[in-house]
């Protein structure tokens, strides 16, 4: 079974480009510098409502 795992032909890779990797970081950044994140503190308080 293990081997199954290690087997490239058995996985579904999407491989990335470095233009597509640096576009998700400069979208993470931006959402970033708009406030569009959660500190671990609300993170927590959130976690008490599940």
């Amino acid at each position: 079974m293990m081997k199954s795992f290690l087997k490239p032909d058995a996985m579904s890779i999407n491989k990335q480009t470095i233009e597509q990797y640096n576009n998700q970081l400069d979208e993470a950044i931006d959402r970033i510098n708009n406030g569009e994140f959660i500190t671990i503190d609300d993170l927590e308080k959130e976690m008490q409502t599940w």
